[in-house]
C-alpha cells in the first residue's frame, strides 16, 4: 500500500513537472518572438542595425521551432505515458521515460523517477521499439515544423529569400529534410497498427525494423553522450566557482554550501545516463536495471526508522 501511495505521488509530481515544462517552453517561445519583434527583425524592412540579423531570420526561427517542438513533443509524450501506464508499468519502464526527458536536457523527471522504489527492475516494453517510435514521432513533427517555418518566412519576403544565404541555408534545410524523412520512415515502420505485431513475431519484417531501431539507438546514445559531457563540464565549472576569488569570501562560501548538492545532481545524471546506455545496448529485447546500492542502503535505513 505504501508503495502504491509513493508511486501515485511520484506520478503526480511527474505530471505537474512535465506540464510546467510544456508551459514554460511555450512561454519562452512567445518571449523570444516578442523580443525579436521589438528588435525590429520581424519586419520586411528592418533597421540598418538589424539588417544582418534579419537576413538570417528564417534560419534562426526554423532552429527555434525545431527545438521548441522537440520540447513540446517529449513533454506531451511523457504526460500521455503517465496517463495510460499503471504503477507497475511506470516503475519498470522509468529509465525509458528518463531517456526522453534527458534527451531535451530535463533534470526534474529523472530525479523524481529515482525516488521510486529502489529495486531491480525489468522493462516491460521493448526499448528499441519504444525509442524508435518516440524519436520517429518527434523527428516527424519537429522536422516538418522547422521546414515550414523556414519556407514560410522565406517565401513571404523575410530574410534573403529561399536559399538566400547560400550554403548556410542549404545545409540547414538539408539537415531538417533528413530529419523529416527519418521521422516519416520511423512512423511508417513503428507507429502503424500492425507495427507491434510485426516486431513481436520476429519475422522477415523484423530484420529491417531492427536495423532502423539500431540506428535510433546510435542517435539516442549520441544525444546521451552530449548530455554526459555537459554534466562533466558542469562539475568542472562547480569546482572552478568554489575557488573563484573574484566572488569574494561570502560568494565562495555560498557556492561551497550548495556545491555538494549540485555535484550530486550531476553525478546522478551521469549514473542514469550510464545505466541507460548500457541497457539499450544490452542483448535481448528488454532492459534490466540494478539498484543504485548506496541509494538503496540509505532508503532502507530511512524506511526502518520511519
Amino acid at each position: 500500500m505504501k508503495g502504491n501511495r509513493q508511486t501515485s505521488s511520484i506520478r503526480t509530481l511527474l505530471m505537474i513537472g512535465n506540464v510546467f515544462g510544456l508551459i514554460s517552453g511555450l512561454i519562452l517561445l512567445f518571449v523570444f518572438v516578442y523580443w525579436m519583434s521589438r528588435a525590429g527583425v520581424l519586419v520586411k524592412d528592418p533597421t540598418p542595425e538589424m539588417q544582418e540579423l534579419a537576413g538570417y531570420m528564417p534560419l534562426i526561427f526554423s532552429a527555434v521551432a525545431f527545438f521548441s517542438i522537440t520540447n513540446v513533443f517529449f513533454c506531451c509524450y511523457i504526460i500521455n505515458f503517465l496517463r495510460k501506464a499503471d504503477d507497475i508499468t511506470l516503475l519498470n519502464n522509468r529509465y525509458i521515460i528518463a531517456l526522453f526527458s534527458i534527451s531535451i536536457g530535463g533534470l526534474f523527471t529523472p530525479f523524481v523517477l529515482a525516488q521510486m522504489q529502489n529495486i531491480q527492475v525489468q522493462s516491460t516494453i521493448s526499448p528499441k521499439f519504444t525509442i524508435s517510435k518516440g524519436y520517429g514521432g518527434n523527428a516527424l513533427v519537429s522536422g516538418f515544423a522547422a521546414l515550414a517555418v523556414y519556407f514560410g518566412f522565406s517565401l513571404n519576403g523575410f530574410g534573403q529569400g529561399v536559399f538566400g544565404n547560400g550554403a548556410a541555408d542549404m545545409a540547414v534545410v538539408a539537415i531538417f529534410g533528413v530529419i523529416l524523412f527519418w521521422g516519416v520512415l520511423n512512423c511508417l515502420i513503428f507507429a502503424m497498427p500492425s507495427s507491434q505485431e510485426s516486431w513481436d513475431k520476429k519475422g522477415a519484417a523484423y530484420k529491417f525494423m531492427n536495423f532502423i531501431a539500431t540506428i535510433n539507438l546510435i542517435i539516442a546514445t549520441f544525444t546521451l553522450v552530449l548530455q554526459l559531457i555537459s554534466a562533466v563540464l558542469s562539475i568542472i565549472s562547480i569546482f572552478a566557482d568554489m575557488f573563484d576569488r573574484r566572488r569574494g569570501f561570502l560568494g565562495s562560501l555560498f557556492n561551497s554550501m550548495f556545491a555538494a548538492y549540485r555535484i550530486a545532481m550531476q553525478l546522478f545524471i551521469i549514473y542514469t545516463i550510464n545505466r541507460i546506455i548500457k541497457g539499450i545496448w544490452a542483448k535481448g529485447d528488454q532492459i534490466y536495471y540494478q539498484d543504485y546500492s548506496k541509494l538503496a542502503e540509505r532508503q532502507k535505513e530511512y524506511e526502518m526508522q520511519s
